[in-house]
C-alpha cells in the first residue's frame, strides 16, 4: 500500500513503472519523472485503464477517493470511464482557461493576470474557447494561432500558444484530456 512519502519519494527511471496501491490503484512513474495516479479494472472482460491526474494536483487521498467512486460505479454496472465523460464538470476550453487562470494567480503580478486573461479574451476565445477540450486539434490550434500573425503579431502569437499550451498541462493533470495540441504548433509558427 502506497504512502506519502513513497509517492513523493519515487524516482523517474530508464523504463516506466508503477508502484501499487488498493483496487487496482497505482502510481504510474515515468522516464521523464512525472507521476499520475492510474486504475486498472475490467469491463466486458477486458482490461481498462483510467487515469485520475498527476501528482502532486492530484493528492494520494483523493486518487484512492476517487478510485472508491470508480469501483462502485463498476458495481452499479456503469464504465466509469464513461460516467466521467458525462460529468456536470465543464469542459470548454474557456472554462479551463479560466480555472487555470485562476489557479495561477497566485504566482503573477495582478498586472500579467490581466494580460494573460486579456490575450485570451482576445486571441484564443473567439476561435475556441466554446469548443470541447476533446474537440480541439493541432490543426484548430494553428489556424487560431494564424489569426493572430495575420496581425503581424509574431511574438504575441507565440507567448499565446505557450498560455494553450499550459492550459491544455492544467487539464491532463485534471484527468480532463490525455494530449496537448498546442505543445507541437509552435514549430509551424513564423519566427518573431
Amino acid at each position: 500500500m502506497l504512502t506519502n512519502a513513497a509517492v513523493k519519494a519515487a524516482r523517474p527511471r530508464a523504463a516506466a513503472y508503477k508502484l501499487a496501491d488498493t483496487a487496482g490503484l497505482h502510481l504510474y512513474v515515468a522516464p521523464n519523472g512525472r507521476k499520475s495516479f492510474r486504475m486498472r479494472f475490467r469491463v466486458a472482460g477486458k482490461e481498462q485503464l483510467l487515469t485520475f491526474g498527476t501528482w502532486p494536483e492530484i493528492s494520494l487521498d483523493a486518487a484512492r477517493a476517487r478510485c472508491t467512486e470508480a469501483r462502485e460505479q463498476l458495481a452499479r454496472g456503469a464504465d466509469p470511464r464513461i460516467i466521467g465523460a458525462r460529468s456536470t464538470e465543464v469542459r470548454r476550453f474557456d472554462d479551463i482557461a479560466r480555472r487555470w487562470h485562476e489557479h495561477m494567480l497566485r504566482r503573477w503580478t495582478k498586472v500579467h493576470a490581466g494580460d494573460v486573461l486579456a490575450s485570451l479574451e482576445r486571441d484564443v476565445f473567439p476561435a475556441i474557447g466554446a469548443m470541447p477540450l476533446a474537440a480541439i486539434t493541432p490543426p484548430v490550434v494553428l489556424n487560431a494561432l494564424r489569426l493572430v500573425e495575420e496581425r503581424g503579431r509574431y511574438e504575441t502569437a507565440r507567448r499565446v500558444r505557450q498560455r494553450i499550451s499550459a492550459v491544455f498541462a492544467f487539464a491532463i493533470a485534471q484527468g480532463l484530456v490525455d494530449s496537448d495540441p498546442a505543445a507541437i504548433v509552435g514549430r509551424a509558427l513564423l519566427p518573431p
